[in-house]
């Protein structure tokens, strides 16, 4: 059974999180001042066997990184507007 989970992304730099095979990445928002990422995933957000451990960046617009780019997965805007950031999988 596939369920959506959510998983909080840290601006400016990578974040890895353990995702089981086969999950999609549906959209990044900001959700109470906060970068999200939702994730179409198998029912549990834990998976020992099989995981794959998937990393993403969150950089603003204007800013440089050297990060090695796989897949752009979303734009979101803070709550005022006045930042925007750019989130990016990488390898």
């Amino acid at each position: 059974m596939k369920v959506v989970y959510k998983y909080p992304l840290s601006v400016g730099s990578i974040t890895t999180v353990g995702l089981p095979p086969g999950a999609q990445v549906l959209c990044v928002k900001v959700q109470r001042e906060q970068i999200c990422m939702w994730v179409l995933q198998e029912t549990s957000p834990k998976f020992p066997v099989g995981t794959c451990y998937r990393s993403f960046l969150v950089v603003g617009t204007g800013n440089p990184s050297e990060a090695n780019i796989k897949e752009y997965h979303g734009t979101v805007m803070t709550p005022d507007h006045n930042f925007v950031f750019h989130v990016f999988e990488v390898m």
